[in-house]
């Protein structure tokens, strides 16, 4: 299994990253552009947990992600 945290950016759009690995990282233009790509990369490794921040590092929803498709 494998989380996620999808942040928005103070330039604009979200940013998708891997807790504990600093370098993959990946730029969305919109929160539901994120999410999809996130469910989509969660089910090919088992299904995880995508957590969802505010722009004060709040989370603010957390989505369970199965190897289902949803």
């Amino acid at each position: 299994m494998s989380d996620r945290i999808l942040k928005p950016r103070d330039e604009g759009g979200w940013k998708l990253a891997v807790p504990g690995v600093a370098h993959v990282d990946h730029y969305f233009g919109t929160r539901a552009e994120g999410v999809a790509h996130a469910k989509d990369a969660m089910r090919g490794e088992g299904g995880g947990e995508l957590w969802i921040h505010d722009s004060q590092d709040a989370i603010v929803e957390t989505i369970s992600v199965t190897t289902e498709q949803e």
